[in-house]
C-alpha cells in the first residue's frame, strides 16, 4: 500500500492506483472541499477501484505504525472484487506520528510550507 500525503482532487491517487503493484492508497487530506472532489472523481468511483473517506483519528499523534491496524480493520476492506482501494483520512497529516504499517511508500505533491516538517 502507498500513503499519499495531500490527496487533493485525486489526480496522483488515480495514477498510483493504476500501477500494478499498488494494492491500496491510504491518503491524507486536510481540505474538506478537496476530499469531496476526490470522492466525486469518476475514475476513483469505478467499482474496481472505489474510494471512501473518514475523519483522521483524534489520537493519531500517538499512533505507532502498528496502531493503524485497528483503524484500518474497521474501515471498508479491500478484497479481490470489493471494497475501496482508496481510503482518505480527512485531517492534517502533521497530526500523525507515523504512517500506517501497511504503507511501504509515501507519495504526494507537498506544499512547500510543510515539506520540511514531513521530511525531518
Amino acid at each position: 500500500s502507498i500513503a499519499e500525503i495531500g490527496v487533493g482532487a485525486g489526480a496522483l491517487t488515480e495514477a498510483l492506483l493504476q500501477r500494478s503493484g499498488c494494492r491500496r492508497v491510504i491518503g491524507f487530506e486536510v481540505d474538506n472541499d478537496l476530499v469531496q472532489a476526490a470522492l466525486r472523481r469518476p475514475s476513483l468511483r469505478r467499482s474496481e477501484v472505489g474510494i471512501a473517506a473518514q475523519p483522521l483519528p483524534t489520537d493519531a499523534l500517538s499512533f505507532e505504525r502498528r496502531d493503524w491496524r485497528n483503524i484500518l480493520a474497521a474501515s471498508p476492506r479491500v478484497t479481490e472484487k470489493k471494497g475501496p482501494r482508496c481510503l482518505v483520512f480527512h485531517g492534517d497529516f502533521l497530526r500523525c506520528n507515523s504512517l500506517p504499517g501497511e504503507c511501504h511508500v509515501a507519495a504526494g505533491n507537498l506544499p512547500y510550507r510543510i515539506s520540511s516538517q514531513i521530511v525531518l
